[in-house]
């Protein structure tokens, strides 16, 4: 029976790239039409594949986590069912490609001219891989257009002195993680969508920090005592609760869905300047005590390595590095994401106190980033405010009796 190759397929326009989340099939197992084999994940969603034919995997050429273009193979099967079989390619070894030539069925070879029609789905792979839009028209191409398994190899090509750099000891060449694999893929998915736009202002601190001492001075065990970052986030959420858009994700170009409740994400750092999310789901239904118990098991989620942005939306998150003293920062938006929040470390300013007095009060920055394809300016004012106004109700809304001013100096 002969080999074939599966290969990654296209499932929508503009896609360059997957991630593959998990190969389902080890090499020796059977398999049957239509049976699912590996998993991947699209900018969207993800996917399971399924066999094209009945047969037995021999390899995978894929690992989980790799991150591989549209077109390039992922596993080679043995087909045992006869007949053509759409979604394969038989193996064979393949002619070399050299820089303007094409080798036809047949052998031919013809010279082909430089790319001067590209279609939009490979001008946005090349400006992902960094190639500049005047250094496409000198890529060589392996038939009658580019395509980006061309700009694959032209970017191998560009890097071999650099794996020459390494072979000689200059320097050495270290694999990413699994995890920062995924981020890279995200993230650089995001940026060939988000049209970003970011605000900021600051809000009183003191609220927060009232609040916190309150719930310490109850006796209550750790776990029933927020954070200020989750008394922030428990913020955010009610807020985004109010405003439909900061609930939605983007369909397509014609279509919104909004969501009847927010699921709220976290950024979480790990150890060797990784980073992961940990989601809230459906945070503005969870009564503060459900949040508080709810949001830290999905934290620490996180740590032990559960991937949930992967499984669960997230309509919009919350960062901040207030553990590094950073007063302001200007967070990414990742979709489905349409929006994330940074919090910076508290300092204090002097402001002008009752009579001729002045007083020194404690504030905080917050940093908005939305996505401005579906949130304009004047939207995200009105919820950058809307959180706002929610931290400095924080007392109000638990009943925290009043404190004392600072002393006027």
């Amino acid at each position: 029976m002969p080999s074939h190759d599966i290969r990654i397929p296209q499932l929508g326009e503009g896609l360059v790239e997957v991630r593959i989340v998990r190969l389902l099939k080890r090499p020796g197992d059977g398999i049957r039409r239509d049976e699912p084999i590996y998993t991947m994940e699209t900018d969207k969603a993800e996917v399971d594949i399924e066999s094209p034919a009945d047969g037995v995997l021999e390899s995978w050429a894929v690992a989980e986590d790799d991150i591989v273009p549209i077109g390039n193979v992922v596993a080679r099967i043995t087909v045992t069912s006869s007949g053509d079989v759409p979604g394969l390619d038989e193996h064979s070894s393949a002619d070399a490609i050299r820089p303007g030539v094409s080798v036809t069925s047949h052998g031919a070879q013809h010279h082909i001219p430089r790319n001067a029609d590209v279609s939009p789905r490979t001008r946005a792979y090349a400006k992902q891989r960094g190639v500049p839009s005047e250094a496409i028209k000198e890529i060589p191409i392996a038939s009658d257009k580019l395509t980006p398994a061309d700009i694959d190899r032209y970017l191998e090509r560009r890097a071999a002195p650099s794996a020459s750099a390494a072979r000689n000891g200059e320097c050495e060449e270290i694999p990413m993680s699994a995890r920062q694999r995924t981020l890279f893929y995200r993230l650089s998915n995001a940026s060939a969508q988000v049209v970003p736009g970011t605000i900021e202002a600051p809000v009183s601190w003191e609220p927060v920090e009232r609040v916190h001492a309150w719930f310490k001075s109850r006796g209550l065990p750790a776990v029933e005592t927020p954070s200020a970052f989750l008394l922030v986030a428990w913020c955010l959420a009610l807020a985004a609760a109010r405003h439909e858009v900061f609930r939605s994700t983007i369909v397509d170009v014609n279509t919104l869905r909004r969501y009847k409740h927010v699921n709220l994400g976290i950024a979480v750092a790990l150890p060797n300047d990784e980073l992961t999310s940990a989601v809230v789901e459906r945070a503005d239904a969870l009564t503060f005590a459900e949040f508080l118990k709810v949001a830290r098991a999905r934290i620490q989620d996180a740590r032990e390595g559960m991937d949930q942005a992967s499984r669960v939306v997230a309509h919009v998150s919350l960062t901040g590095m207030a553990a590094f003293g950073l007063r302001t920062a200007v967070p990414v938006v990742v979709p489905p994401s349409v929006a994330t929040l940074f919090v910076g470390a508290p300092y204090e300013i002097v402001e002008r106190s009752s009579g001729d007095g002045v007083r020194f009060a404690r504030v905080a920055h917050l940093a908005l980033t939305i996505d401005h394809r579906i949130i304009n300016g004047a939207g995200a004012a009105h919820f950058l405010n809307a959180v706002r106004e929610r931290i400095v109700g924080l007392p109000d809304e638990f009943k925290v009796p009043p404190a004392e001013d600072r002393p006027a100096r």
